[in-house]
């Protein structure tokens, strides 16, 4: 059979027609092109390995290391910048409410009670000697009457009775806020509604300690009269429906002094400030007072 096959093809290709048809057929077939599959025929197309760096931005998994810890890092400023600003702010606004603080200095004069006590002042500070029975001093400048703080530090260094007896503008009115009365032990407000502190809502029975100082600071409203001592509210006394003065012996000190009674106390960092729409925010919502809350336990 394969003689048969050499034969017919040495026979076709002797004739001179057909040998350019065969040769061209060799050649074809040499270069893969004659008999080949059309898809298979098609150029070659690059490997993945092959092909050149894309341009697209990577996204997800395909983010390198680096480029995750720089998108983390975006992620995080703002979140950060978030959390320190309402510390920001709260600080700014403590900041604010501590210059608004003025000292009180520059205009006290000694009080005229009768037995006065040596009186030594010294800017916003003052001593108070043992007198019988009181020593004190008064403010002889301008009187803030409605919507204003008062604070001072004070002790008692000698002696059993009150270090502090703090005289304020409530309105047209004055009060007293006393600290270590009767007998060193009392803290309220003389006189409401003709009672003193004594033996009104505002009376608190107390231990002071000589040579320790204690921070005071008061509050005055169109509502209420609020008092804190060492940082706790102490007393917290609506105004509405109550009249309010001082006892007779105090009006030296009028309308705005401290007196001491029979001991030697001695007075620093004096201040006054207005009241800001932020306060008045805080008193619409009152705090219970050291009283109350021990009456309700």
């Amino acid at each position: 059979m394969l003689y048969k096959l050499l034969y017919k093809f040495s026979v076709f290709t002797s004739k001179p027609s057909c040998r350019g048809v065969v040769l061209a057929a060799i050649a074809f077939s040499t270069l893969g092109l004659v008999g080949s599959d059309p898809v298979s025929a098609q150029p070659p197309t690059a490997t993945a390995s092959e092909s050149e760096p894309s341009v697209v931005e990577q996204t997800g998994s395909e983010k390198t290391g680096s480029e995750k810890s720089k998108t983390a890092d975006s992620q995080k400023k703002p979140n950060a910048q978030q959390d320190t600003a309402p510390k920001n702010n709260a600080k700014k606004a403590a900041e604010a409410k501590h210059i608004q603080w003025k000292p009180i200095e520059g205009s006290w004069v000694v009080c005229q009670f009768g037995g006065d006590g040596l009186v030594e002042i010294k800017g916003n500070s003052a001593k108070l000697a043992y007198g019988d029975p009181l020593t004190g001093i008064r403010w002889e400048g301008d009187v803030i009457r409605e919507n204003y703080e008062v604070a001072l530090e004070a002790q008692r260094v000698e002696g059993y009775d009150f270090f502090c007896g703090l005289t304020f503008p409530v309105g047209e009115a004055n009060v007293s806020l006393i600290l270590g009365g009767w007998g060193g032990g009392i803290m309220g407000i003389s006189s409401i509604d003709g009672e003193d502190a004594s033996q009104n809502p505002t009376t608190q029975f107390l231990n002071f300690d000589n040579d320790k100082w204690y921070r005071v600071r008061v509050r005055v409203t169109d509502k209420a009269i609020q008092c804190w001592l060492d940082d706790k509210k102490m007393i917290d006394q609506e105004r509405q429906g109550h009249e309010f003065g001082i006892r007779a012996e105090m009006d030296q000190c009028e309308p705005f002094g401290v007196a001491a009674f029979q001991c030697d106390a001695e007075l620093r960092n004096m201040r006054v400030r207005r009241l800001t729409p932020a306060d008045f925010a805080e008193t619409k919502q009152p705090e219970a007072t050291d009283r109350e809350e021990k009456d309700s336990k």
